[in-house]
């Protein structure tokens, strides 16, 4: 996957910056994935229950369905993070500027 999100982030003209490394964790399909299969889990009565009373798709949106989701969101970020935190590889291909390096490879670099 690294070669085709290269790809992208080098069309996007986004090589060599932080926004660059930023992108690669946002598209993250495993994220999607987690995100979906919680979302699935969501009953439908309950969006129905806010139809019936009045609210439309977006206010079901933020007032129901995202403050349910807190706990996916933290645990996606968590998650996130700690991948991103051991990541070498990617940082590595993508900065070329020193003073841009993040800690794991600029400590590879002493």
């Amino acid at each position: 996957t690294i070669i085709p999100l290269f790809v992208v982030v080098n069309k996007l003209g986004l090589v060599n910056t932080y926004l660059g490394l930023i992108i690669a964790v946002i598209a993250n399909p495993f994220n999607i994935f987690l995100f979906r299969q919680f979302f699935v889990t969501i009953p439908k009565e309950i969006e129905e229950a806010a139809l019936i009373d009045g609210a439309n798709k977006i206010q079901i949106f933020f007032k129901i369905v995202l403050p349910l989701s807190k706990s996916i969101c933290a645990t996606v970020a968590i998650l996130t993070f700690i991948a991103q935190w051991n990541d070498f590889l990617w940082p590595v291909l993508m900065i070329s500027d020193t003073k841009k390096y993040p800690l794991q490879v600029a400590l590879n670099m002493l």
